[in-house]
């Protein structure tokens, strides 16, 4: 209602001519040729189909003509539905021009409404509307669900991380075992070496080797005590890491089987609610609070809009108005003298057209298909009543008058 209005009243403003339809409708019925005149048959038949095509000539020419009638009757009316309005009274105009300045403030605010911005889409104002109870709840646990969701992918990488250090002293670990066992070996190599070196010593040289078997032997024991104690440490160390490592594991597997719950959570808040963030549905709840406030505004205008068009249509119907619906349609018509004017003069040359499409079907059409028949009477004069039959039976059975 409120785009045809618009229409209207652009047109009214910007002073348009007549639809381009019209102004090639009335250019095509200008340039239409005259019928030509064709030979006068003789034989029956021949004769017969000519009457029969000049009779659905005039036809075709009446029921152009009346529904041209029609057309011309409503603009006629509509002409004179402006003088009727115009011929009104002061104390008579006056509630109609308040009326009239009321629809169209009624209507400026309908095109607002309709051009606002950030509009919602009717898909989501709908879910939001069948979630307005429960989306207060919904953005408190959307937002727990997210926070509790990064929370436990700091727990996941704090354990992803503890787990590797473990990893990593593992390895060490592993070395220093794998270490003593190699120095262990050696270090036997070396006591049998430098036992072997003292034998020989004193076999063969006569040398006094007492103290040296005593200090080899001391520094073996030493070595292979420091070792042992370096090894047992090591391996309680790593049996530890290897206990703490399977901890870590298994809250590690506890803790994704809680990720994934609270994805799967948040991928139903998302599928639920349209969104992906908690932010997004407190941005969208805002959008809706407002646009169910600009919505409410707007039924609230058509309503007023409904209202002031029965009270200006009763008021046209009271002036004695033929179409107060189309008056009713336009009231800067009623309130600009120059708008009037301008489409006053649109109706006119309206008219005119239709004035014009009328009288070429009465005189072009109709008329030259009647002076062929006459003339296919004076030619064949014998035949005259039974070309009257054939005209009076056509008319019969169209139901027309030409």
């Amino acid at each position: 209602m409120a785009g045809i209005t618009a229409r209207k009243k652009k047109n009214v403003r910007r002073g348009k001519k007549p639809r381009a339809a019209a102004e090639s409708a009335r250019s095509a019925a200008a340039a239409l040729p005259e019928p030509a005149a064709p030979e006068i048959p003789s034989e029956d038949d021949e004769r017969r189909a000519y009457v029969s095509g000049c009779l659905d000539r005039m036809y075709e020419g009446a029921r152009e003509i009346e529904k041209l009638k029609q057309e011309y009757g409503s603009v006629t009316g509509q002409i004179h539905d402006l003088d009727k309005v115009k011929a009104l009274s002061p104390e008579k105009r006056a509630p109609v021009e308040k009326n009239a300045r009321r629809l169209q403030e009624f209507l400026r605010r309908q095109e607002e409404a309709a051009r606002r911005d950030g509009q919602m889409s009717d898909e989501a104002f709908n879910r939001m509307e069948r979630l307005q109870d429960e989306y207060p709840s919904a953005l408190r646990k959307f937002a727990d669900a997210e926070d509790y969701h990064r929370k436990i992918k700091n727990d996941l990488r704090k354990l992803d991380n503890e787990r590797e250090a473990y990893y990593l002293r593992e390895e060490e670990l592993e070395k220093t075992l794998s270490g003593t066992h190699d120095l262990s070996v050696i270090c036997m190599a070396a006591l049998c070496a430098v036992i072997a070196v003292l034998f020989v010593l004193q076999t063969v040289f006569q040398l006094n080797v007492i103290y040296g078997y005593m200090a080899a032997v001391l520094l073996a024991a030493v070595a292979i005590v420091f070792l042992y104690l370096r090894n047992s440490a090591a391996a309680r160390e790593l049996k530890s890491v290897e206990n703490t490592i399977n901890r870590l594991i298994l809250l590690q597997n506890t803790v994704k089987i809680r990720y994934v719950n609270n994805r799967n959570l948040l991928d139903y808040y998302e599928l639920k609610y349209g969104v992906q963030k908690a932010s997004e549905l407190r941005d969208l709840a805002a959008r809706y609070e407002k646009e169910k406030d600009a919505r409410q505004r707007l039924s609230d205008t058509m309503r007023e809009i409904a209202r002031t068009e029965q009270d200006l249509q009763r008021m046209y119907f009271d002036a004695g108005v033929r179409e107060p619906q189309k008056l009713v349609k336009m009231p800067e018509v009623i309130l600009s003298s120059s708008d009037e004017s301008v489409y006053r003069s649109e109706l006119l040359k309206q008219r005119k057209q239709l004035r014009s499409r009328m009288d070429y079907n009465q005189d072009k059409v109709i008329a030259k298909a009647k002076e062929e028949i006459k003339r296919l009477v004076k030619k064949h004069p014998r035949y005259a009543d039974e070309i009257s039959e054939q005209v009076d039976r056509f008319i019969q059975e169209k139901g027309i008058r030409v």
